[in-house]
C-alpha cells in the first residue's frame, strides 16, 4: 500500500450507537462531510447501531477489523478523498462479494459512473427520512 495512505490508516474510526446495539442492526456511513456524517447519525441512530468513516480507506479498515462482522448497510457518499465511494463498493464487491448488495450511495454525484454499478442512489439534498 502507497505510503500516502499510512497516516489515514493509523487514524480511528468513530463509533456512535447506543448501548444496547447488539440488537439493532449495524450500519456503516462513509462521507468525507461532518456534517452529513452527523446529520445521518441523527436521523439513524434510533433504527440503527451507526459507525462512520470520513472515506473508503476508514472504511476499508473497518470492514477489516477482526471479529466485528459485516455491517446489514453501507451508505457511502461518492467523491471522497484517499478512496472514492465507487472505489469502496469494487473494493467490497470483489473482497466481500455476497456482502456488496448492503451498499447505498448517498451522494450529490450523478452520471453514468454510478448508473453502471447497479448501485441504489439515494440523492443529497432529499429528506433524510427517505433513508
Amino acid at each position: 500500500m502507497p505510503m500516502d495512505f499510512q497516516p489515514i490508516l493509523r487514524r480511528e474510526v468513530t463509533f456512535v450507537g447506543r448501548t444496547n446495539s447488539h440488537m439493532m442492526p449495524h450500519v456503516l456511513i462513509v462521507d468525507d462531510d461532518p456534517v452529513v456524517l452527523k446529520a445521518l447519525v441523527r436521523t439513524l441512530e434510533n433504527t440503527y447501531t451507526c459507525m462512520t468513516a470520513r472515506n473508503g480507506v476508514e472504511a476499508v479498515r473497518r470492514l477489516n477489523r477482526a471479529g466485528d462482522g459485516f455491517p446489514d448497510l453501507i451508505i457511502s457518499d461518492v467523491d471522497m478523498p484517499f478512496m472514492s465511494g465507487i472505489e469502496l463498493y469494487r473494493w467490497i464487491n470483489t473482497v466481500h462479494p455476497n456482502e456488496s448488495h448492503k451498499v447505498v450511495f448517498y451522494t450529490g454525484s450523478s452520471g453514468a459512473k454510478l448508473a453502471d454499478l447497479g448501485v441504489p442512489i439515494l440523492r443529497k439534498g432529499r429528506d433524510l427520512k427517505e433513508i
